[in-house]
């Protein structure tokens, strides 16, 4: 289990500056009375980003299951609080350095297993990793998305290495949906689909060799592992 919630000192003095930047200024002019909007037809006090994006889970949830809708709810679900969401979930990795900070530790265990096996020191063939969405994103960001994302619940990240017949390793990825067992291809920052391994340890560095190892265990308090991840 990842858990979202270890304290980080530097990452939430980044995430604070966020609201300054273009992209989420601009939402917000677009969307002047959003939180006033749910304000008023809730009777809760919404005044930032992360507490508008609830209501699109919550309307999911409700879309989902084929329950109705309360009639004010069309007027902003699915837009605009589809894109709150995913910009919500964008903003502990919205950086390069936030990037490593949230999802380096993970990416770093990911690199040492990887090793390990090559080196013949592992005897496990699969590590799980099981965490939310936000740990999601932050994953897929990492990997090289940056267009906005909002997994669901149970959607999953894999990760596997791959041997061709003349001995050389590969890394290639597959999103899967929480509603089909169809896995998607995913490119790795514009790998081929095998993407070999040198070049993904080069693609990840910046996420992986400046994050000490107690920084996994301080951000990340307990742990099963596998090279899939699911939200």
């Amino acid at each position: 289990m990842i858990p979202n919630r270890g304290k980080c000192r530097k990452l939430e003095v980044l995430i604070s500056q966020l609201p300054g930047v273009m992209k989420f200024r601009s939402f917000h002019e677009r969307h002047p009375n959003l939180y006033n909007f749910l304000s008023n037809k809730t009777g809760l006090n919404i005044t930032h980003m992360e507490e508008a994006a609830r209501f699109q889970i919550f309307f999911s949830i409700l879309n989902n299951f084929g329950y109705p809708l309360p009639e004010w709810a069309h007027q902003v679900f699915p837009e605009p609080l589809t894109l709150v969401r995913a910009y919500a979930l964008s903003l502990p990795t919205f950086y390069t350095d936030m990037q490593r900070l949230k999802t380096g530790p993970l990416l770093r265990d990911l690199v040492m297993h990887i090793q390990s096996y090559l080196a013949g020191n592992e005897s496990r063939f699969l590590y799980l990793y099981s965490g939310h969405d936000v740990d999601l994103t932050g994953l897929m960001r990492a990997l090289g998305y940056t267009a906005p994302l909002v997994p669901n619940s149970c959607d999953a990240v894999i990760l596997e290495l791959v041997k061709d017949l003349v001995g050389d390793y590969y890394v290639r990825g597959f999103y899967r949906q929480f509603d089909s067992s169809e896995l998607h291809a995913m490119s790795i920052h514009g790998c081929d689909y095998l993407c070999p391994l040198k070049d993904f340890f080069r693609l990840i560095s910046s996420y992986t060799s400046s994050v000490p190892h107690n920084t996994f265990f301080r951000l990340i308090l307990s742990y099963s592992l596998s090279s899939t991840i699911h939200s």
